[in-house]
């Protein structure tokens, strides 16, 4: 038994640059929203232990500070520095996982946001003359994870698509007049 299903051709809309534009910004939105509601989450839940960390860092910077600069024996600064390595070390492994976590509960939240219904390439694209089911399955299954994966990425990353877009329009704008100048002349 063969399973087999041509995919059919999937068109822009008519109007699918104006619809990027205004999607990447509801999109912008929505992930300074987000990074916030996380922000409140993680330092909620992760933010004390990490100010015990560096209040400790700071601790023995300090007491590292003084002992160098009493000319102390190098023995009770080699125990610092080598505390210090180990603490800063764990305190880079925190901020590690916090940075996992926060990006893990912005991908779930984004893929729970395309899930209800806002859609990056939906937005931009005609799917009502698809009658392949199979594909159009796929294709919001992927619209929903690629809406997540940008949602993710934060408010910074979104910004940069949109000077991409903006900077790509006004390069064709400026074409479009040098063009037109060009003929008038």
């Amino acid at each position: 038994m063969s399973i087999c299903f041509s995919l059919q051709s999937i068109d822009f809309k008519d109007d699918a640059l104006k619809e990027a534009l205004k999607i990447i910004g509801y999109l912008f939105v929505i992930s300074l929203i987000m990074e916030r509601a996380i922000e409140v989450f993680l330092s909620t839940w992760r933010g004390g232990e990490a100010d015990l960390k560096d209040l400790e860092i700071n601790r023995l910077t300090v007491q590292l500070n003084e002992l160098t600069n009493a000319n102390k024996k190098s023995n009770e600064i080699n125990k610092i520095k080598k505390e210090l390595k180990s603490l800063n070390k764990k305190r880079t492994e925190y901020r590690i996982k916090s940075r996992e976590i926060a990006l893990w509960t912005g991908l779930i939240f984004g893929i729970i946001v395309g899930a209800i219904g806002i859609h990056t390439l939906g937005a931009i694209v005609n799917l009502d003359k698809v009658d392949n089911i199979p594909q159009k399955t796929t294709f919001k299954i992927v619209d929903i994870i690629l809406t997540g994966s940008v949602l993710a990425g934060g408010s910074e990353a979104i910004n940069k698509i949109m000077k991409v877009y903006t900077n790509y329009m006004k390069a064709t704008a400026d074409i479009a007049k040098d063009k037109a100048k060009g003929k008038s002349t």
